[in-house]
């Protein structure tokens, strides 16, 4: 199994008949394990060329052994590409050609403007079966399918755009005129044998892409899992504190629950005691409270002859108890009741202000009063949108209508960046290290934050404030940049001047403070547009009508940035100058600002 067969292995001598001509070369890969192809393409160090995803077979991408059948799929590729000019399978990378072999259906040779006869279309979509089972099993088979094919139809291929009959052996064996420099016009069946193969540069800038994407995926999770984490032991923390106070409440509490029973137990023997010393004496009083004794008087019935005189018979008395000597152990009682009320008055009065001291105080969180946006009105009219004599994405200018809106000042600060990013646990700028930026830098222009990132910060900032905020459009953004209907080049004028932006002749070496250059704001007074930072727009990548160039599919879907940044070269900083990037793309100089609509 040669496993590696593209135009770039097949070589036809010249010198040969034709029958021993063709010769099949490089089979570095027929003694590579199925297992170990993957990720193991060869070098042709020679032409700086790269494997074949093109022409590989369903097979070939998984863990199954391939056998003679992937061979047989790599040719009928190979047909089909001899036929209309180009491979079935096409993409911008490995994944996409990957994914269009294993799923995606063949597509028609007239779809690709080439009318064949069907027995011999037949032949190549039996080859191209994405199931090993249901394909032409052999190349000796497959030779003697498109042979029968061939003598049942007529050998006559036409191109929708070429009516003269093509030899199809003089295409395989007949090389072109060397008097011939240009391809000819309209459709052709000239055939490239590099075509279908991946420049190792072009492998390059997709693996860094693929590996720029991963980094960023992996930043982000581990990003979140850090402050998951980091929220995680904050609620540990949180409840094993609540845990400790609740505790010692419960600690104290015990503590005067002793307490106060030990001395209710002490005031309950003293009551017992107490009152059985208070038992009344009943039929009586006593003695020597009610005798008299009137010693030194005269009277009926004292002696009347001056006889020694002697005291009255005892007379006792039934009398109303004595008040004071009643009134002491009942004042004595209250006053144990009311000892014993404070202490027990107390404890709850300590304990329902314990409760309240020893709960959890969670102390009032400090908030940050909300950056408001610095809106400056921008008059809406019409100007001329791009220009002729710079580069070719800026061209042709055409005259465009923009309505009246309202733009940031300045660019988004990290102050309220990180606003956003606290209220909304949303991943912050790389650079910062936290979730805020770094003591100093609250006025420099956020950078390192993707399209994707900043249409969620829009989102926000409009639910806060009750507005609706959003990225200027690619247009509303030069015409503030270039004085609307002034069509200037720089919000200052037609001629660059030092000192008006923060760019790579400024030396500044990076980003400044939002409103450094003063005198680089455009008539209306909206600051930085030149330099500092790349600023996002909410315009897809396109060519202007009217302008030849063709943007590649790849880019259909990426955003456009104006602006340029504090290490752009003044060549590429002006109201016309244009770029794209991926959403997700991410960039130290690459930062934003918001527009909304007017009141």
């Amino acid at each position: 199994v040669h496993r590696d067969l593209k135009p770039l292995n097949v070589m036809i001598c010249d010198d040969l008949p034709t029958s021993e001509a063709v010769k099949i070369l490089d089979f570095g890969l027929a003694k590579i394990k199925s297992g170990e192809l993957l990720g193991s393409f060869i070098a042709a160090q020679t032409t700086g060329l790269m494997g074949s995803p093109f022409y590989m077979a369903p097979e070939q991408w998984s863990d199954e052994p391939p056998d003679a059948r992937a061979d047989v799929y790599s040719l009928g590729v190979m047909l089909f590409q001899m036929l209309c000019g180009e491979v079935p399978f096409k993409g911008s990378s490995i994944p996409s050609i990957m994914k269009k072999h294993l799923t995606t259906d063949v597509p028609s040779l007239a779809s690709k403007g080439v009318e064949v006869p069907p027995q011999i279309e037949a032949v190549v979509r039996h080859a191209l079966e994405k199931e090993p089972e249901h394909r032409t099993e052999s190349a000796d088979e497959f030779a003697r399918e498109l042979r029968e094919a061939m003598s049942l139809a007529s050998a006559e291929l036409k191109r929708t755009g070429d009516r003269a009959p093509i030899d199809p052996g003089k295409t395989i064996v007949t090389p072109a005129p060397a008097n011939i420099t240009t391809p000819p016009t309209g459709s052709s069946t000239a055939f490239d044998p590099l075509a279908g193969t991946i420049s190792a540069a072009a492998l390059q800038e997709e693996e860094h892409k693929t590996l720029f994407a991963q980094r960023e995926l992996a930043r982000e999770a581990a990003q979140k899992q850090r402050l998951a984490d980091e929220e995680a032991q904050r609620l540990r923390v949180a409840e094993q504190k609540r845990q400790d106070e609740e505790a010692a409440r419960d600690k104290e509490r015990k503590h005067l629950e002793e307490i106060v029973a030990a001395q209710t137990k002490v005031l309950e023997e003293k009551l017992t005691q107490l009152a059985s010393t208070m038992s009344p004496k009943t039929g009586g009083v006593d003695a020597e409270a009610t005798h008299i004794q009137r010693a030194g008087m005269i009277t009926a019935g004292d002696s009347l002859a001056g006889s020694a005189s002697q005291a009255f018979p005892r007379v006792d008395v039934d009398l109303a108890p004595k008040k004071r000597s009643a009134a002491m152990p009942i004042a004595a009682v209250a006053l144990l009741v009311l000892l014993a009320g404070g202490v027990v008055g107390g404890y709850f009065i300590y304990k329902s202000r314990s409760d309240v001291i020893a709960g959890p105080v969670k102390p009032a969180t400090p908030v940050d009063p909300p950056i408001k946006p610095d809106l400056v009105e921008i008059e809406g009219g019409t100007f001329q949108m791009g220009r002729n004599d710079s580069e070719a994405t800026e061209g042709p200018a055409h005259p465009v209508t923009i309505n009246t809106f309202s733009m940031d000042k300045t660019e988004v600060t990290n102050a309220e960046y990180a606003q956003f990013v606290k209220q909304t646990n949303h991943t912050p700028p790389e650079q910062w290290g936290s979730v805020k930026p770094q003591a100093g830098q609250e006025l420099l222009p956020v950078s390192n934050v993707s399209y994707e990132d900043t249409i969620a910060f829009a989102a926000w900032r409009s639910k806060r404030d009750g507005v609706t905020y959003r990225l200027p459009r690619e247009e509303e953004w030069e015409y503030a940049a270039r004085n609307g209907d002034k069509d200037n080049l720089y919000p200052w004028g037609n001629t660059w001047s030092l000192g008006h932006a923060a760019t790579l002749d400024a030396g500044v070496g990076r980003e400044q403070p939002v409103g450094t250059y003063p005198a680089g704001a455009n008539r209306w007074g909206v600051q930085d547009l030149m330099g500092n930072v790349w600023e996002w727009t909410s315009s897809k990548a396109s060519v202007y009508k009217g302008n030849t160039l063709q943007l590649p599919a790849q880019y259909q879907d990426w955003i456009v940035a104006r602006g340029g940044g504090y290490s752009s070269p003044t060549n590429k900083v002006s109201g016309t100058h244009r770029d794209w990037f991926a959403p997700n793309y991410k960039n130290a100089v690459l930062g934003f600002r918001l527009v909304k609509a007017a009141s």
